[in-house]
């Protein structure tokens, strides 16, 4: 497959790494790459995506 854009770049990376093509999708890593958990894609909810943040930063801080 040709990438001839930046944002088939991204996609094409976010396909092959995470088996996910959603915008936007967020993924928390740590300085070497790995994640701290479990990628999602958009939710409007809020208090869910406050605790989904608040879980990678307990989960980075546990390292």
């Amino acid at each position: 497959k040709e990438i001839t854009t930046i944002g088939n770049k991204w996609s094409d990376f976010q396909i092959r790494e995470y088996k996910a093509n959603a915008q936007p999708y967020y993924v928390l890593l740590d300085a070497d790459g790995n994640r701290l958990n479990e990628p999602t894609a958009y939710d409007p909810d809020i208090e869910s995506y406050l605790n989904w943040l608040e879980e990678g930063i307990k989960n980075y801080k546990n390292k």
